[in-house]
């Protein structure tokens, strides 16, 4: 697992959440199917983590998963 990845997916876990675009921005740029990043969202689901839009989002309760 990449180092920035491995280390946003434990600040997930201790918040409870990440923000979408802290995700997409550790992604290497040649990741561009949809598809793709898709799975790695649903993987980082999978952990208990939501993955959610925006801060305000993320304080309402409301993740996008």
């Amino acid at each position: 697992m990449h180092p920035d990845l491995k280390s946003l997916i434990s600040k997930g876990r201790s918040q409870g959440f990440l923000l979408k675009s802290e995700v997409l921005e550790i992604l290497p740029e040649d990741i561009t199917q949809e598809e793709l990043i898709n799975d790695i969202l649903l993987m980082i689901s999978d952990m208990g983590i939501s993955i959610v839009n925006d801060q305000a989002s993320a304080n309402n309760g409301h993740p996008e998963a």
